[in-house]
């Protein structure tokens, strides 16, 4: 939503009922100065109780955190932040000091080093059930417990122990916490016996995940039965729910798998059978290396469910049934063997396509729809790509101006709703040149471009996310001199910062605003590195987006740029045709690898090493850039096995059916004519005087 209409639905829907609003949700990290306008009506939302402020951008954070004091009655509050902050233990501070808050789910990652808050205080908070999705560190924990006294739920999404750290805990008597979910990252097994000593000795249910981590050899103790054994019976008397996942990597063949499964057999002890708690494993292979998977049976369900022709061969447990099947990641090697797995997977939040996967590419999106719903998916995000829309403007089309701009603009509302149905993306990305005249637009003809944009894209009413870069025909590019600082403003105004770095599902989006002559030094390299805080990539993938191209400029510009944004892929426009460069960071060399089209109906791409970066010139939209091939980008990152899966939805050539229709309306105008001029009567004399 743009800031201009923002403004109008608080001013005449939200502010004359501000002293009812009991709950409020806010979800639009790509709005332009939305949470300023909040400001100043939080404090007449005497009443409201509930706040949660989804994907918001680090900026607004610490203004919104300084204003909840301002509510009285705030009891619940969710905060998910897009990209990263400065000053993570502040907001955790002002957090703890409100006074009526029960619930507070919180992601609010950090690139710096986590470092835990002080202990020397008296300030307790009244919350009761804390979720942090974010990274926390062993020693953070510890300061973080000693805030909360009332605590009866915690949630983890990453606790982790940072390497060299030095961790000594000292014990927090927490009368009320029954329930824990941990996610454990680089925990050595003597971290977590110290944890559950110290503060966890009361609780009734445990959820734990033990992820690989590479280099971490102390995973395989987390599977020494005796040891549960003794911590469950000695510091935990009181629990009857045991979750528990595990997973292993190892590099080839698992040499060690026998002795692998001696060691996970001795779950089957009668200590576990007499709490009811039952374990399965399962094997998968995943390029050159082994994955084992022990898990749970009892209170939830296998999460990783592989689907190959030979079921057999990857699939420890012997237990296989083709029904409903609660596991919520999948992984596929073939096509053949997802025929007999329709509709089983309804709870699947996470999908992996191997290697050997391939599907043509008009069914991939449907075939996998009727295994699972993909808009569920958790670790795949699926973009579409939009780039060169152009936008026909009203100054340059002349006397039948309005019939095209009418015809373009139908063309791409019904083109886009086709692909955006078809794919159901999690995200959009426009990759500029929105407008054709957005240069030489006044402010008011801007703002009915915008609209049509908006009711063409329904830009400010859809779930997804959406990202929107300029393009040399919105703000200007290398040609147009100083009056580009007022035309970026004005793009920024309707559709946020031009320079801005996303976080969503460990996959980060460096929105860049570069244009062709731009060297990467001074100010444009100033205001990138705020964004990425001067650290190097923390996340699964970064994707790069930029209207115009990176990879094909002078060493003397790649090679810092890469050298320190690290991409692991560039998106542009600009072009309107499609290819794919890849560049060797090696041999500082570029190479086209498609052109126009793609050599087979998906493409996939390993991003799952550093020598080479590719960039992806996604083709216009719109008819009436004059090329043959147009259509839409769909992009599937998957951060399970770092790959992106690459296809094309190519829409109709529509000049051939404005020819057809030409052809038609002339034949049409022809036969008019001749009736007129020579009626029935005149041409049946005619021919009879003829012969």
């Amino acid at each position: 939503m743009s800031k201009y209409r923002f403004q109008r639905y608080l001013t005449y829907f939200i502010i004359p009922q501000t002293y009812r609003i009991k709950s409020f949700r806010l979800s639009n990290p790509f709005a332009a100065d939305m949470c300023l306008l909040l400001f100043p009506i939080m404090t007449n939302l005497t009443r409201l109780e509930s706040l949660t402020i989804h994907n918001i951008e680090s900026d607004y954070v610490e203004g919104i955190i300084n204003h909840l004091s301002l509510l009285p009655s705030l009891s619940s509050l969710v905060i998910i932040s897009i990209d990263y902050i400065r000053n993570q233990n502040d907001i955790y501070q002002k957090i703890f000091r409100l006074p009526t808050l029960k619930y507070c789910q919180i992601l609010l990652e950090s690139l710096c080093h986590r470092k835990p808050m002080s202990t020397d205080t008296n300030e307790f908070s009244p919350i009761e059930h804390l979720v942090i999705n974010n990274k926390v560190s062993l020693n953070q924990l510890y300061s973080l417990l000693s805030r909360v006294p009332q605590l009866q739920h915690l949630s983890l999404d990453h606790l982790c122990v940072p390497r060299w750290s030095q961790t000594s805990l000292n014990s927090i008597t927490l009368h009320y916490l029954t329930h824990v979910s941990l996610k454990l990252y680089s925990v050595s097994f003597d971290n977590f016996v110290s944890l559950i000593k110290h503060f966890f000795n009361k609780i009734q249910i445990l959820r734990i995940k033990v992820g690989y981590m590479p280099y971490f050899s102390s995973n395989l103790e987390y599977l020494n039965a005796n040891r549960w054994e003794q911590l469950i019976s000695t510091h935990m008397p009181n629990l009857y729910i045991f979750d528990f996942e595990h997973q292993y990597r190892t590099w080839g063949y698992f040499n060690d798998r026998q002795t692998y499964e001696a060691q996970i057999n001795m779950f089957n002890s009668l200590f576990w059978i007499k709490r009811q708690w039952f374990f399965e494993h399962q094997y998968c292979q995943i390029r050159n290396s082994t994955y084992a998977i022990f898990y749970s049976t009892n209170s939830y369900k296998k999460e990783f469910y592989i689907l190959d022709e030979d079921l057999d061969k990857n699939i420890g447990s012997p237990s296989l049934e083709i029904e409903e099947n609660p596991a919520y990641h999948v992984g596929i090697y073939s096509i053949n063997a997802m025929e007999k797995f329709i509709g089983n997977f309804r709870n699947a939040t996470k999908l992996t396509l191997f290697d050997t996967f391939d599907k043509p590419r008009n069914s991939i999106v449907r075939s996998l729809n009727r295994i699972m719903p993909l808009k569920q998916l958790s670790t795949v995000e699926k973009l579409l790509l939009v780039a060169d829309p152009q936008l026909i403007g009203e100054k340059d089309e002349g006397f039948f101006g309005l019939i095209t701009r009418k015809d373009a603009d139908r063309y791409l509302a019904k083109t886009f709703s086709q692909a955006n149905q078809y794919v159901q993306p999690d995200w959009i990305l426009f990759l500029g040149d929105i407008f054709d005249e957005g240069l030489s637009a006044s402010d008011d003809e801007f703002k009915r471009y915008f609209d049509r944009f908006d009711s063409i894209f329904q830009y400010e009413n859809r779930e997804q996310k959406c990202i929107v870069i300029p393009g040399d025909n919105d703000v200007g590019g290398e040609y147009y001199g100083d009056k580009q600082p007022i035309l970026r403003q004005r793009f920024r105004n309707y559709f946020g910062r031009t320079i801005a770095l996303y976080r969503q599902n460990d996959i980060e989006y460096l929105k860049l605003d570069i244009d062709m002559l731009e060297s990467y030094v001074d100010d444009k390299r100033a205001a990138i590195m705020e964004q990425t805080q001067n650290r190097p990539l923390s996340s699964t993938f970064r994707i790069v987006l930029n209207h115009w191209p990176l990879l094909t400029r002078p060493a003397r510009f790649v090679k810092p740029f890469i050298n320190e944004l690290e991409p692991n892929l560039i998106l542009k426009g600009d072009s309107h045709h499609f290819s794919v460069y890849v560049y060797d960071r090696i041999n500082m060399t570029n190479r086209i690898i498609a052109r126009e089209y793609l050599p087979q109906s998906i493409v996939s791409i390993n991003l799952d090493q550093k020598r080479f970066i590719y960039e992806i010139s996604v083709p216009t939209c719109s008819y009436r850039m004059g090329v043959n091939r147009i259509g839409y980008i769909v992009l599937l990152l998957d951060s399970a096995t770092k790959t992106a899966h690459l296809a094309i939805l190519s829409t109709p050539r529509r000049y051939i059916s404005l020819y057809f229709y030409a052809a038609y309306g002339i034949c049409f105008v022809i036969n008019l004519i001749l009736i007129l001029l020579f009626p029935r009567r005149s041409f049946s004399k005619w021919l009879t005087f003829n012969r």
